[in-house]
Formats: C-alpha cells, structure tokens, sequence
C-alpha cells in the first residue's frame, strides 16, 4: 500500500491519457450514444479523482514528516510507523498509509488532524449530500441514493 507520489503521479498521467484516447477514438460502433459516453466518462472521471484524492493524501503525508509531534502536555512524540487508513470519498474509497507517532500509551496521526479527516466513516462532503437527502427521505434510502448517483462507491 506504501506508494509515494511519482508513482501516483504516473498513474494519473496514464488514466488521463486512457481516458482521452477513449473520446478521441469513440464512434458510432464503439459508443453508440451520448448516454453511454456520459456514464462512462462518469465512471472513469471518479476513477481518477480517486487516484488524485490519493495523491494529495500521499503528498501531504511526505510534506508533514516531522521526527516528533507534541503530545499531551507538550511530551514529544517520535514517529513509530506508518498506518494504512481508508478514506470514503465521493470518488470512492481511497486507502493510503500515513505517519503514526506514538509513545506510552499515546499515540496521534498528524496527517488526519492537520487535514481535519473524520476519524471514520464517510466524507464531509458525503455525509453532507446524505444528511440533504434526509430532510427528505429516510436515512437508509439516502445512503442508497447517494451510492446509485455516485457509482455504487460509496
């Protein structure tokens, strides 16, 4: 899971260029119409915000490498390991692994608390769309509703 940016980086180059050959060379035969293409460069468009949520996530984490953090009451915390978490996005979910600083029974993620992640569960954004849809309808129809918009990714 440990990937560091360059290799993201030419992940996204190359599912760009996947994705620009795929409207450059559609016809009639391959894409018969405009609904196909729209779902399909739908699908694909969330595939690469996926790939480039995990970028930035990996980017962030390379940027913020202190040795230590400040812990309770200002005891230093050196970094222990590296920790795989999962983030759902609208794009999907994005696992990446970041720095964990730990010490006698205290431990923190300066990536999760620099960038505000929620400690589980979906993101802001996602949990924003869902709690829309509840003024409206029951909380299990929006998660459903939520997932049939966004691909069944989330």
């Amino acid at each position: 899971m440990l990937a560091n940016s360059q290799e993201i980086v030419q992940q996204v180059r190359q599912e760009f260029e996947a994705i620009l050959c795929f409207v450059v060379e559609a016809s009639p035969p391959t894409v018969p119409d405009a609904d196909t293409m729209e779902r399909s460069l739908f699908r694909r468009l969330l595939d690469l915000g996926c790939l480039l949520l995990r970028l930035y996530f990996v980017q962030q984490n390379q940027l913020l490498a202190p040795e230590t953090v400040p812990g309770k009451e200002q005891t230093p915390l050196p970094w222990h390991s590296d920790k795989e978490r999962s983030y759902l996005s609208i794009f999907g979910r994005v696992r990446f692994a970041r720095r964990y600083y730990y010490r006698a029974k205290e431990g923190c993620f300066l990536l999760d608390a620099t960038l505000n992640l929620p400690e589980k569960g979906a993101s802001d954004l996602v949990r924003e769309w869902r709690e829309k849809l509840c003024a409206y309808l029951p909380y299990h129809q929006t998660k459903q509703i939520v997932a049939e918009f966004l691909t069944q990714r989330v």
